[in-house]
């Protein structure tokens, strides 16, 4: 499959493709994410057919970077997942083993992308189609991480003509999935990015994020090296942490 389809899964999240129920199987994947200590040899995933009909599924795993701040994958050499390739019964589990190659610990955190697929149903000779069949699609995060492993985030902030680029750089050795953002003044105001920002920042990456203010005059009273609090909710617990404002020409 092209790289641009598999990058597309990514930009639909930890859930299944959004599709009416009559156009697509229905499956539930239990956990929504794995983690598997560096010590250990596997973990496991169980999907759940939800749907009144049997579906065929091919399950692929990828090596999860992100350069430049882009997602990147590539298809994994040390981490499987078998069976390949099931059928699942209308109401069955399966089961789906995620497996390392190699045993040995390793140092901070591997991240990868286990993505399923539906297969399409073979098409009966002389059979009229009726519309668009839309296929099933998901993406499941699988972390190989040591214990001992830690987030180590700085933050830094850029004014924008239509608002703020925050940047999260983690130079730990184990990602942080964000939400729940906030930004508070030093007289207590506070700017909820909301839904503005979130998502993962792998181990030793970075990213960046475009921010739009509707507040305009919020926005341009913001001040040249005005240092701002940040609060967000992180994989486990909460984060917090400062930045000082800056103009696009004094960016660090």
């Amino acid at each position: 499959m092209r790289r641009s389809a598999i990058v597309l899964s990514l930009c639909l999240g930890l859930g299944l493709v959004s599709v009416p129920k009559s156009e697509a199987a229905s499956m539930r994947v239990s956990p929504i994410g794995v983690d598997i200590v560096s010590d250990k040899r596997a973990g496991v995933i169980t999907l759940t057919n939800t749907d009144t009909e049997e579906v065929s599924l091919q399950v692929r795993v990828f090596r999860w970077t992100q350069v430049n701040g882009e997602d990147k994958l590539e298809p994994a050499v040390d981490v499987f997942a078998s069976p390949p390739n099931m059928k699942v019964a209308p109401g069955a589990a399966y089961t789906i083993r995620i497996a390392r190659l190699d045993a040995r610990p390793v140092g901070g955190e591997s991240a990868y992308r286990m993505i399923i697929d539906e297969l399409p149903k073979p098409q009966l000779p002389g059979a009229v189609a009726k519309g668009v069949k839309m296929l099933l699609r998901t993406s499941v995060p699988i972390f190989v991480v040591d214990r001992d492993a830690i987030t180590d985030l700085t933050w830094s902030i850029t004014k924008t003509p239509t608002g703020l680029e925050v940047h999260v750089d983690n130079k730990g050795g184990r990602h942080v999935k964000l939400s729940g953002v906030q930004l508070t003044r030093p007289g207590g105001q506070t700017i909820d990015l909301g839904t503005k920002l979130g998502g993962y920042v792998l181990a030793r990456s970075e990213r960046s994020f475009a921010i739009s203010l509707e507040d305009k005059a919020l926005a341009s009273a913001l001040a040249d090296g005005e240092l701002l609090t940040i609060t967000a909710k992180g994989n486990s617990a909460d984060i917090k942490g400062t930045a000082r404002v800056s103009m696009p020409n004094k960016a660090q």
